[in-house]
């Protein structure tokens, strides 16, 4: 879904580079809806510890080594 010149994602606003008044706009959207700011960015709080986090690390290790010992 778009609201102006970007597009709405899970985890934030996509906007084309270069594109100055999409940026622009994205910045007052995000101003005007911070409830829709705080759900973004807890959403990619989550994307990103469910991928990158510890927990994820350590298993990825471990399957490697698994992978590496059979």
């Amino acid at each position: 879904a778009g609201t102006g010149p970007f597009r709405q994602a899970a985890y934030g606003l996509l906007i084309e580079p270069g594109d100055v008044e999409g940026f622009r706009s994205g910045l007052r959207y995000l101003v005007a809806h911070p409830e829709e700011r705080l759900r973004m960015g807890l959403a990619g709080r989550a994307f990103v510890q469910d991928r990158y986090g510890l927990d994820r690390l350590i298993c990825n290790i471990k399957a490697l080594y698994q992978e590496l010992l059979s």
